[in-house]
């Protein structure tokens, strides 16, 4: 926890926001979901494309026309300062 991360990518960026519409994000921070700066609420399995496994999130549920997604926050998801991730947090 804490310190410095270094790393070495070729290239440039636009932005550490791997959401942006123009502009390419930093190499690293957008692979399989939040990459080296975030967790995100699912990760996609590296080894099956079609496979993806909780991360913040602790469970999912999804109707059988897919068109909205219900997620089950972990309780024991923390942000860097040890505060609880909340809805609110990833409503926001």
């Amino acid at each position: 926890k804490g310190g410095t991360y270094n790393t070495v990518v070729v290239g440039t960026f636009d932005s550490f926001n791997p959401y942006i519409v123009q502009g390419s994000p930093a190499a690293g921070f957008a692979e399989f979901g939040g990459g080296l700066l975030y967790d995100t609420l699912m990760d996609q399995a590296t080894d099956e494309g079609s496979v993806s496994h909780p991360l913040v999130a602790e469970a999912y549920k999804y109707p059988s026309d897919y068109s909205s997604a219900t997620y089950r926050l972990n309780p024991r998801a923390k942000w860097h300062d040890g505060q609880p991730i909340t809805v609110d947090d990833v409503i926001w």
